[in-house]
């Protein structure tokens, strides 16, 4: 009987440090886990235009969608603004660094069904600082209104190698219920 007992929780014991340490290779180097905020943003104003750049928690391998709200003087929504934006990586924003656009990649944004409001979905492939700057032109003879914002590309861990841990939590919990029975049953005989 004691050979039943020492073997099941072992048994018992092996799984559970299994799970266990299975489970601390679940975490994922994400904003949800830090507290951060879900998104960011940055504003500025001339004489023609006000725009708000909004730059959601961006992941690795992930599309984001950046948002550029614009207004006229007088906080109209404002229709028909050409922007662009432009994304330099670390190493670029050190060797430009105070030279304002950088020579990143640089892609056009689309207004969307709701006036005032341009967005651009992108999936960034390398974790790191990013900049982006956002280039806003009510016509393409005014001077660009300038946003700029420095950002983290984070890194997600992928635990497990993608494999799902519920069939070991299942097996642990199926053992830990074996073992709890037998150690109650042999308490009332």
């Amino acid at each position: 009987m004691k050979k039943y007992l020492v073997l099941i929780i072992s048994a018992a014991l092996t799984l559970n440090g299994c799970m266990m340490m299975g489970m601390g290779g679940m975490e994922h180097d994400s904003p949800s886990n830090h507290g951060t905020q879900q998104s960011r943003s940055v504003e500025a104003q001339n004489n023609d235009v006000k725009a708000i750049l909004t730059v959601p928690t961006l992941a690795m391998g992930k599309e984001s969608e950046i948002v550029v709200n614009v207004y006229d003087r007088h906080g109209m929504d404002l229709s028909g603004a050409q922007i662009t934006l432009q994304f330099d990586a670390e190493q670029n924003m050190k060797d430009h660094q105070n030279h304002g656009s950088s020579g990143g990649k640089e892609l056009a944004v689309v207004e969307t069904s709701k006036k005032g409001t341009y967005s651009l979905k992108r999936r960034f492939e390398d974790h790191g600082s990013i900049r982006i700057t956002a280039l806003i032109s009510r016509s393409e003879n005014s001077d660009p209104l300038v946003l700029a914002m420095t950002t983290e590309v984070t890194h997600i861990k992928e635990g497990h190698d993608g494999r799902s841990m519920t069939p070991m939590i299942i097996l642990g919990v199926a053992v830990m219920a074996v073992m709890m029975v037998f150690m109650i049953g042999r308490n009332y005989n």
